[in-house]
């Protein structure tokens, strides 16, 4: 009876084991999907960013460069600033929607040649509001973000700027110093 009652309990064991390991590795499988879907959602985000910036730089081929740099020195200053790695990988991916607003800017406006008029200026104006609006429906934390930069990214430390708003975000501050810092380095100033 002893020996009977052992190989049921060794066999029990046995299963137990097996089980454990099956669930076990399910575990390892299951995150390993995560991470996939993970990395592929990341992607994705990223895809939506880089598809509204083609559209912005499709009417002003400077905008683009510029959209370039600008991201490039934002993060500069983010890790500057010591943000977590995290806040500096989504200020570069989501700095380059700043200028997003421009596609509803008319061209004999965004294109012109010269000094704008009063009214022109009026209308360049619009496109912080006008792209924050675009990626206000936004649900990727990019385009969130790309909302907020949008509509604060012309406005100054000391509140004087497009909205005259002194409420603004690390990122906004971030975005209005890489701007200024293109501008005045490249041929744009």
């Amino acid at each position: 009876m002893v020996r009977v009652d052992l190989v049921v309990r060794v066999r029990n064991l046995l299963r137990l084991k097996k089980y454990g390991d099956l669930l076990n590795n399910q575990k390892t499988i299951l995150e390993e999907q995560v991470r996939i879907r993970t990395a592929e959602l990341e992607a994705s985000y990223r895809n939506t960013v880089l598809t509204l910036v083609r559209a912005a730089e499709g009417k002003d081929a400077e905008t683009g460069k510029h959209i370039q740099r600008v991201s490039f020195y934002c993060k500069l200053i983010a890790v500057a600033m010591e943000l977590s790695v995290q806040t500096c990988e989504a200020i570069f991916h989501a700095s380059p929607m700043h200028d997003i607003g421009k596609i509803g800017v008319p061209d004999s406006v965004l294109l012109k040649v010269g000094q704008l008029s009063d009214e022109e200026w009026v209308i360049m104006k619009t496109h912080c509001a006008a792209g924050a609006i675009i990626l206000s429906t936004g649900t990727s934390p990019y385009v969130r973000m790309g909302a907020e930069i949008a509509l604060n990214h012309h406005e100054r430390w000391d509140g004087s700027g497009y909205l005259g708003d002194r409420r603004r975000s690390r990122r906004s501050r971030n975005l209005k110093g890489a701007i200024s810092r293109d501008w005045f380095s490249s041929n744009r100033g």
